[in-house]
């Protein structure tokens, strides 16, 4: 599966980021659920990143991969709207909504798109 010396780089470099991923999350004091929550997805994020990157397919996929990693630290807004929450009724914090989280999710890979658009057409003008 390795075979390039940037290819070990990028592996431990992934490990690392999901090792630091839960140590912020103990660190600012999750709970076990919402920090397994947020470290498997981002080693799930980081292990598709890696594999695109080794058949060099990042190139028009990278706002996707922007968005997902924005989608991996959401659970982040359900822990701080249940730890803000003084009552026992279900009313929800604005921020720990779907439309917000689907906001902020999309958002990263709307620009990234407006941005690869604005590129491409520079670079049709210019031939």
């Amino acid at each position: 599966m390795l075979r390039q010396p940037e290819e070990y780089i990028l592996f431990i470099l992934g490990i690392l980021w999901v090792i630091l991923t839960y140590i912020i999350c103990k660190w600012i004091g999750m709970n076990a659920v919402f920090t397994i929550k947020i470290t498997v997805a981002t080693a799930l994020w980081c292990t598709l990143t890696f594999v695109l990157w080794q058949y060099d397919k990042l190139r028009w996929l990278y706002p996707l991969l922007l968005g997902l990693a924005v989608v991996c630290w959401l659970p982040l807004l359900d822990w701080l709207a249940q730890l803000n929450n003084k009552s026992d009724d279900a009313i929800t914090a604005w921020y720990a909504t779907r439309v917000c989280k689907s906001l902020l999710a999309l958002t990263p890979v709307i620009v990234g798109y407006v941005l690869l658009l604005f590129r491409f057409v520079k670079n049709v003008d210019e031939v």
